[in-house]
C-alpha cells in the first residue's frame, strides 16, 4: 500500500467522498432553535395552581371523631390564632356570655377558671349585702320589712342573676370538657355525692390534652 494513499487496496475508488464534498455543514445552516423560539412557558404562564385554588380540606371542615385529620389540616384558624397566649380576665369573662349556647367548642384551663373568678366574686357580693339585710332585719327587728324597698330589688336581682348563669356555666363546663378530651356526660359526675364534685374540679383543673389523643383538638377554642 502506498504510504501516501490512505485508502486500503480493497476499498472502491468509486466509494471514496467527491473533491465538491465538505465535512462541514453549509453557510446557512443554524445550530440550535430558530429564531423566534422561546424556552420556558409561553406569556402568561402561571405555574402552580390557579387563583383561588386552595390545597386541603374546605373551610370549616371537621375530621369525624375517630378518624385522623385528612392532609393539610389543621385549618387556616390554627394560623391566625395563637392558642398559647395567655387568657385575661376580661377576655374570659365576655367569652363566658357570648358563647352562652356553645356546646361544642373548646375552652382553655384559663379561660374557664378566670370566667369562674368572676361569677364567684359577684355571688359573695350578693351574698353580703342580702346576709347584711338578714341579720339587721333580726337585730333590729324589723321582720319582713327589712327586705322592701333597694333590699328587695337586690334580692330579686341576686334571683335573676342565679338563673341565668345556669346556661352558660353548663355550656363552658361542656367546652372545657372538650379541651381535656372528655365528652359532654362527663358532667354528670357530679351527681355522685361528695367525690363526684371533687373529681369533676380536679377534671376542669387539668391541662389542655392535644391530638391525636384528644379527638376535640381540631374544634375552635373560644
Amino acid at each position: 500500500m502506498n504510504e501516501y494513499n490512505n485508502t486500503s487496496p480493497d476499498q472502491d475508488p468509486a466509494q471514496e467522498p467527491s473533491p465538491e464534498y465538505q465535512q462541514e455543514p453549509p453557510p446557512e445552516y443554524q445550530q440550535g432553535p430558530p429564531p423566534g423560539y422561546q424556552q420556558g412557558p409561553p406569556p402568561g404562564y402561571q405555574q402552580g395552581p390557579p387563583p383561588g385554588y386552595q390545597q386541603g380540606p374546605p373551610p370549616g371542615y371537621q375530621p369525624p371523631p375517630g378518624y385522623p385529620p385528612p392532609p393539610g389540616y389543621p385549618p387556616p384558624m390554627y394560623d391566625q390564632r395563637n392558642y398559647n397566649r395567655p387568657v385575661n380576665i376580661i377576655e374570659a369573662y365576655k367569652a363566658y356570655w357570648l358563647n352562652i349556647f356553645d356546646f361544642n367548642n373548646r375552652t382553655s384551663r384559663a379561660g374557664y377558671w378566670w370566667a369562674f373568678l368572676v361569677t364567684q366574686i359577684i355571688d359573695i357580693i350578693f351574698a353580703v349585702i342580702l346576709t347584711s339585710a338578714v341579720s339587721a332585719a333580726y337585730i333590729y327587728s324589723f321582720g319582713t320589712q327589712g327586705f322592701t324597698g333597694p333590699l328587695l330589688g337586690v334580692y330579686v336581682v341576686y334571683i335573676i342573676w342565679a338563673i341565668a348563669n345556669i346556661i352558660p356555666g353548663l355550656s363552658i363546663s361542656v367546652r372545657r370538657l372538650h379541651d381535656v378530651g372528655k365528652r359532654w356526660y362527663w358532667i354528670f359526675i357530679n351527681l355522685i355525692p361528695f367525690a363526684g364534685a371533687i373529681i369533676f374540679i380536679v377534671i376542669l383543673a387539668t391541662a389542655q390534652k392535644h391530638a391525636p389523643e384528644n379527638e376535640f383538638a381540631y374544634l375552635p377554642q373560644v
